[in-house]
């Protein structure tokens, strides 16, 4: 656990296994959407744009998926404190 580097949301830092847990997750959706972000961006190789600043829509798309993604999930896992179980 550390604050430089890997998905520093509060959650992260309420426990060891909610970071490894949030920090794995996160690394797996990060990578399925890097895949996703080379595919359009070959794709769009072959297309004429006509800025190149449209190439960015899914840098920031497959980005901000991925941590809304990774989010999610953190906001499911349970508190340190959290007596229930």
């Amino acid at each position: 656990m550390n604050r430089f580097y890997g998905f520093r949301i509060s959650k992260a830092f309420t426990s060891d296994e909610n970071w490894y847990a949030i920090n794995k997750y996160g690394a797996e959706v990060l990578i399925v959407w890097s895949m996703v972000m080379i595919a359009a961006g070959v794709l769009l190789l072959f297309v004429g744009l006509s800025s190149p600043l449209l190439g960015l829509i899914p840098l920031v798309i497959c980005t901000a998926a991925a941590i809304v993604q990774t989010v999610s999930f953190a906001r499911q896992l349970k508190d340190s404190n959290d007596e229930s179980a």
